[in-house]
């Protein structure tokens, strides 16, 4: 991602690229506002938030490497590096909140996605189902994070728990 207000952070393994997700500032170095990519289609529910003078972030990008999953060892491989990739994003984010520089994340997920962002990563419910470009004109939910009473090291525990987690 070519932007001054973003982060990409790439998970490798022997050289090779296994998994990105990248993390867009609702704000550049100097305080100035920037269109977050969802605000394509979820302008209002996020000006919602700006105009009460929250700093948000967008994540965005999340690829993993297409992998086979025929066992468990494989299951569990690819969800660790699904975890290690949102711990960096929650280790960052609560570096910036600590700076006053972020209050909140928002993301654009596939619907049928929404439970599991809102019982593990503990996302509440932003906007409804809508056409997103930005992930191939597909259906998307608008999701939000607030950082404000959330324990980074509690949250952590929870993301890395669930490495041991065998599959439902």
């Amino acid at each position: 991602m070519d932007r001054e207000g973003s982060i990409t952070f790439v998970a490798k393994k022997d050289n090779e690229v296994i998994g990105t997700i990248s993390m867009v500032f609702g704000e550049d170095s100097q305080g100035k506002t920037e269109t977050l990519p969802m605000e394509e289609v979820y302008e209002k529910e996020i000006k919602e938030y700006r105009d009460k003078g929250h700093k948000i972030a967008e994540i965005t990008q999340l690829a993993l490497k297409r992998k086979d999953v025929t066992t468990l060892r494989d299951f569990i491989n690819q969800r660790s590096i699904l975890i290690e990739l949102y711990a960096l994003v929650l280790k960052k984010s609560f570096e910036k909140k600590s700076r006053k520089e972020l209050d909140d994340l928002v993301i654009a997920i596939n619907p049928k996605q929404e439970d599991f962002y809102k019982d593990t990563f503990k996302f509440e419910h932003l906007g409804g189902v809508k056409t997103y470009g930005s992930v191939n004109n597909k259906k998307a939910v608008a999701k939000i994070f607030k950082l404000e009473g959330k324990n980074e090291a509690e949250l952590l525990n929870i993301l890395y728990g669930l490495v041991k987690t065998k599959p439902h």
